[in-house]
């Protein structure tokens, strides 16, 4: 559990429990605490963050999920400006090898495309927005039940957390709809908003694999996505620790195959991309599978409130495939609940 007091002011009669503590619960928790009301967050993982995720293996370190955050709104980049003063998160420049661009277009031209990571790994991102926030982790909620003027969450052990005024899921469109569409026809319309998934591959290399750049990227091919872990701000340089994102489509097409297999498949990939035989010798070779890890389409809107149940759904799958568009679903929705109470 992840638990730091938080003050409460006029709103804290209004108990609100939050499903998920990843960037949009995070953000719109931190919202409605500072308006002063009573929040709760539950997350089904071991850490908070949702994607924006970081695994650890010994003294190794892989931002699995998502890999840089961009900042174009002023509230976002404030946010960022804040993390940045607190050490926890930084600008980070690799060398790109990048397919259907040209090499000047991998240098910066405007703030916004300033690429941000947590420091000294993506996951500090998401514990510094949860500073001053009540958070539970390993709290997977399986249900809820309406009691016509509050809510009880139904958790896997079958114990139940009830009393809540309000409650907000944030986890993707799928499992979101399974939870809140028996309550309201209003939450119809997260069928139309879909998410792909995507293999990582995690790998450490026992010697300095010589690739020369420190991040790819591409449209097309297996791989979507390969980056130099170890060339992140504030990381162990002398661990070659890299992350290898499958694409969607081939994500798809390997679905169901172990982590084991992936691992090798993805090794086999990247070292052909690299016009290697093989890296020699590996510390760590692991495998990820993110079942909803980009956003395909998007719901076209930031949020879903139903005022009358009191029951509210959320996330980056509403805008778009970015961080921000987590964090302003988050902050839109915790103004909706705020200007209702005003």
């Amino acid at each position: 559990m992840f638990l730091v007091g938080a003050s409460l002011t006029k709103n804290s009669a209004k108990n609100i429990a939050i499903i998920g503590a990843g960037i949009t619960g995070l953000t719109c928790a931190r919202q409605l605490v500072n308006a002063g009301y009573s929040v709760t967050l539950l997350d089904k993982g071991r850490g908070i963050g949702g994607r924006v995720a970081t695994r650890r293996a010994d003294h190794l370190r892989f931002d699995h999920g998502a890999q840089f955050i961009k900042a174009r709104t002023e509230s976002f980049k404030n946010i960022i400006f804040d993390a940045e003063q607190a050490y926890t998160a930084s600008a980070w420049s690799p060398y790109f090898l990048e397919t259907k661009r040209s090499p000047e277009n991998d240098t910066p031209t405007s703030e916004q495309d300033i690429m941000y990571v947590g420091m000294p790994s993506m996951s500090a991102f998401a514990k510094h927005l949860a500073e001053g926030l009540k958070v539970y982790t390993r709290t997977r909620v399986v249900d809820l039940q309406y009691k016509g003027s509050s809510w009880a969450l139904i958790l896997e052990d079958e114990s139940n957390w009830s009393d809540f005024d309000l409650v907000i899921v944030t986890a993707p469109p799928v499992q979101a709809y399974e939870l809140v569409s028996s309550f309201s026809s209003a939450f119809h319309d997260l069928q139309s908003a879909v998410m792909a998934p995507c293999w990582a591959g995690l790998f450490a290399f026992q010697h300095n694999p010589d690739i020369h750049f420190d991040a790819y990227r591409s449209k097309t091919g297996a791989i979507s996505w390969a980056c130099n872990n170890s060339s992140k701000p504030a990381r162990d340089d002398s661990s070659y620790c890299w992350v290898v994102h499958a694409s969607k489509e081939w994500t798809r097409s390997h679905l169901n195959l172990s982590k084991e297999e992936i691992s090798d498949k993805l090794l086999k990939l990247f070292a052909h991309l690299c016009d290697k035989e093989d890296f020699g010798p590996l510390l760590h070779k692991d495998a990820h599978r993110w079942l909803y890890a980009l956003v395909e389409t998007p719901l076209g809107q930031p949020f879903i409130y139903d005022r009358n149940v009191q029951l509210a759904v959320a996330g980056d799958w509403c805008l778009g495939p970015r961080v921000e568009a987590a964090f302003e679903s988050g902050t839109a929705l915790a103004n909706a609940i705020i200007a209702d109470d005003d």
